[in-house]
């Protein structure tokens, strides 16, 4: 029979045909995608292989968190090695103030200096004043007029007391007599005469600090209208 004469002719070839029939289909494909120039996807039902699940390695040189930290051991002291090394830190390490060297400097600069030598010769002299152990006057002629004169004895207390005080008047025989006198604003006071000496004796002591005013008045000749003598508690009167 020629058909089957011709399938056993064939037969050893089938498998060559086969194989070169699958080369020439995988070459069509593999040229159509590179035409194509996509990325091969595989067929629909097929999904990729997932990478093989290992456990991570730990790293053997990693520190371990659950560790206590180094210089302390796990009940929160600090280890042995880790408190002599504290011990042997220098003082100021652990904040130690030094009062020698934080302390500002107070000093008083060299040109800001006074001495009582440089006070004294640098300020300027005090100023005269009436000698605090009593009372002192000052004369002054108050008013004049033909025949006679009003004079006033301003007597004042320099002392912190109150003070008594005593007016002492030695008139010239040009003044020839004495009309009248009196205390301004005090009590007045009593008057003693001896021939031409006029003694005053205060009524009230004159106030520490304060002031009061003897007048009196005289008749004259020759325009005369200063006494020989003025005294208050025996010091002499300013202003003849």
């Amino acid at each position: 029979m020629p058909a089957a004469t011709t399938l056993r002719n064939l037969a050893p070839w089938l498998p060559t045909g086969v194989a070169v029939a699958f080369l020439l289909g995988s070459l069509v494909t593999v040229a159509g995608y590179a035409v194509r120039g996509d990325d091969p996807v595989p067929p629909p039902g097929r999904a990729a292989p997932l990478p093989p699940f290992s456990p991570e390695t730990p790293d053997p040189t990693a520190p371990d968190p659950t560790a206590p930290a180094s210089g302390a051991s796990a009940s929160g002291t600090p280890a042995p090695g880790a408190a002599g090394a504290a011990d042997d830190r220098p003082e100021a390490a652990i904040g130690v103030a030094d009062p020698k060297r934080d302390a500002p400097d107070r000093r008083v600069p060299e040109a800001q200096r006074s001495t009582p030598e440089r006070a004294r010769a640098t300020g300027s002299a005090p100023a005269r004043q009436r000698p605090s152990s009593g009372p002192g006057g000052t004369y002054r002629v108050v008013d004049a007029f033909p025949g006679g004169f009003i004079g006033e004895v301003l007597v004042e207390n320099p002392a912190r007391t109150d003070t008594a005080w005593t007016v002492t008047l030695t008139v010239p025989a040009s003044m020839t007599g004495l009309v009248t006198s009196w205390v301004e604003g005090a009590p007045q006071a009593t008057l003693e005469v001896d021939g031409r000496t006029y003694t005053w004796r205060s009524g009230v002591p004159v106030s520490a600090g304060g002031s009061v005013p003897l007048r009196f008045h005289f008749n004259r000749e020759d325009g005369a209208d200063v006494p020989d003598r003025c005294a208050v508690n025996g010091n002499p009167c300013t202003g003849l």
